[in-house]
């Protein structure tokens, strides 16, 4: 996992980042799915304060802290994030699961994330290959979330289609693809 330690003013020593670096390996020998981490190390009159960011395939966990020790605000932190990384894999494959009303009224369960054994793996062909989980909206929900997000394009599962949809921008507006299979 690659680390990344700034200061704010402060000078970040070796030993700090060797403290960072130690805290994070043990969440990252437990959570493989974690990819980097952002960490900024803080002084702010007598507080020591600590901002970490894990980045992780599709998902972000925050956690910050502040004492009048820095190796202290390292420790709070880093058990905060364990705290969240844990709470999240726990729950059950059920509860990771969103139930939503078709067009044709009938119920249908569409899942929220992909266990990391069964997301797609990499290949040789230079294609990168990103996996997400698509969020089941309607057309106009997807439409809101791409100007909130401010992105180019928001892949979807539509809830009136019941099909895999993306919005997108264009000079004109917002446009859908809406793709059927013959």
């Amino acid at each position: 996992m690659q680390i990344t330690v700034s200061g704010k003013n402060i000078e970040v020593s070796k030993a700090l980042r060797e403290q960072v670096e130690k805290k994070l390996s043990k969440i990252t020998a437990r959570y493989d799915t974690l990819t980097s981490a952002k960490v900024t190390l803080s002084v702010d009159n007598r507080r020591q304060i600590v901002q970490m960011t894990l980045f992780g395939k599709g998902a972000e966990y925050r956690a910050e802290s502040d004492s009048e020790d820095m190796y202290g605000s390292i420790s709070e932190a880093v058990d905060k994030l364990n705290k969240q990384l844990a709470k999240i894999n726990e729950k059950p494959m059920a509860v990771r699961k969103k139930d939503v009303v078709s067009k044709s009224g009938e119920r249908i369960t569409v899942p929220v994330e992909i266990p990391a054994e069964e997301a797609p793996k990499a290949d040789n062909s230079g294609i990168k290959t990103v996996s997400f989980i698509a969020e089941a909206l309607t057309v106009a929900e997807a439409v809101k979330v791409l100007e909130e997000k401010g992105h180019t394009f928001y892949t979807f599962f539509n809830t009136e289609t019941e099909r895999i949809n993306v919005v997108y921008t264009t000079e004109k507006g917002v446009a859908l693809i809406d793709p059927k299979i013959p």
